[in-house]
């Protein structure tokens, strides 16, 4: 079986899932994407071909319009690019498995019990994603919560989760706002010290970015669209 045919059986297989009956599958990245108003649900499941074995990376994703859409007048990515991008993403390896990879022999051996796990894994992986990020309270419960009580530390690469958090941050709890943007400038300011490369598209252009961001009430933040 060729690794095309062989991904194909297994998008079939969960396309035909209860699971996934709400979700519309996209060739074009190999996802399965499910939209509720302004937030999309997204299974991505990116794939390659390693010797004699297909190998799947599936990625679980939360896309909050009201995070991103704003932001599309300063991003250096096509339109194309900020419709797919997510606001909050994970792999398996990241939710507690113990790798993010799943491999599949083209002779097809063991492929029942092999499909079956992944199977089980990826829906428990969607579960707690979507069960976690199903509203902003709940994300900003997640992902700024730990930050302000210094549980977790902010990442150390990249630069538009910043702009996400932020957002995220002045929509849910506009009182902890203050507080949370001097140390979100306090981390772009370590990251620059870094030479991070994905800072340098904005950099120059951060206090217009954000001060763009505050100017918009909750209800321009919602109506922004790409």
């Amino acid at each position: 079986m060729s690794s095309k045919e062989l991904l194909e059986k297994i998008i079939s297989l969960l396309s035909a899932d209860d699971f996934f009956r709400d979700f519309k599958f996209r060739k074009s990245d190999c996802s399965f994407i499910s939209k509720n108003g302004g937030l999309k649900n997204i299974v991505e499941i990116q794939h390659w071909t390693k010797y004699d074995e297909l190998v799947l990376y599936p990625s679980f994703c939360a896309h909050f319009d009201v995070l991103l859409n704003w932001f599309k007048k300063y991003s250096f990515k096509t339109i194309q690019d900020q419709k797919v991008a997510y606001s909050f993403g994970f792999t398996s390896r990241m939710l507690g498995y113990n790798s993010s990879y799943y491999e599949f022999g083209l002779d097809g051996n063991d492929f029942n019990s092999k499909f079956d796990s992944f199977k089980k894994e990826l829906i428990e992986c969607s579960n707690w994603v979507f069960t976690n990020y199903a509203t902003l309270d709940l994300a900003y419960q997640q992902e700024i919560i730990p930050l302000l009580n210094g549980e977790k530390e902010m990442p150390d690469g990249g630069i538009e989760w910043a702009f996400i958090d932020l957002t995220l941050c002045r929509i849910v709890s506009p009182q902890n706002y203050d507080v949370f943007k001097k140390m979100i400038l306090e981390r772009i300011e370590f990251l620059h010290g870094r030479n991070e490369p994905n800072l340098a598209h904005y950099y120059d252009n951060l206090d217009e970015i954000i001060s763009y961001m505050e100017s918009l009430s909750v209800e321009e933040l919602e109506k922004c669209k790409l």
